[in-house]
């Protein structure tokens, strides 16, 4: 399993307003930075907290889709509310996006970068198989090119370990049946026995 560690940006969603990635690839994780309701752009999203919750999740399934994962691959979600009066609005709109059913944790806090209603945040696994990923063709490469992205990388190391095992030796576990070659010893026949009587010495 590599050790790398990779950042990871899309224009898809709203940029960083601080010094951090929108994602950190590591190992067989993806950790999505917090998404606040904001366009590509990174103009604010306006009216209830249904939308803006919506604006979140599509934030966060637009990173997750382009690194090589998708919103159904999340297996940790932590949503940031600054109040909890809007809770069960909140989980209206997440039930529709997170319908595996995630493990989560929901954290009540003062206030939000931009004085926004609600944050999301996850951590994901990529998709098991390359069919899985929404990539153009073109961009896949080799095995033996180097990873150009992020993305390609994440789809590199997965066709490298696919790779890998397949061409270990396969061990056949099938019980068989062992013939022996060595030929039974021989016992003495009666005619052998009766000369060796008759040499020994009288008592």
């Amino acid at each position: 399993m590599s050790t790398e560690i990779k950042t990871f940006n899309t224009p898809k969603s709203a940029q960083p307003v601080g010094p951090y990635s929108q994602a950190v690839i590591a190992g067989p994780h993806i950790f999505v930075s917090g998404q606040i309701p904001a366009t590509a752009e990174g103009k604010l999203v306006e009216g209830s907290v249904a939308d803006k919750t919506t604006a979140c999740c599509e934030g966060l399934k637009n990173i997750l889709k382009d690194a090589g994962s998708d919103i159904g691959r999340c297996v940790k979600v932590t949503v940031f509310l600054t109040s909890m009066e809007n809770f069960a609005e909140m989980n209206s709109v997440y039930e529709k996006y997170f319908v595996h059913k995630p493990s989560r944790s929901c954290v009540a806090v003062k206030e939000l970068p931009k004085g926004v209603p609600v944050e999301i945040e996850a951590i994901a696994q990529p998709c098991r198989d390359l069919d899985q990923l929404s990539t153009p063709p073109e961009s896949h490469q080799s095995p033996t090119q180097e990873p150009s992205s992020s993305k390609q990388a994440s789809e590199w190391g997965y066709r490298k370990s696919h790779q890998s095992l397949s061409k270990r030796p396969r061990i056949d576990l099938a019980p068989r049946t062992i013939h022996n070659t060595t030929p039974p010893t021989q016992k003495p026949s009666n005619a052998t026995t009766m000369r060796l009587i008759t040499h020994l010495p009288a008592p």
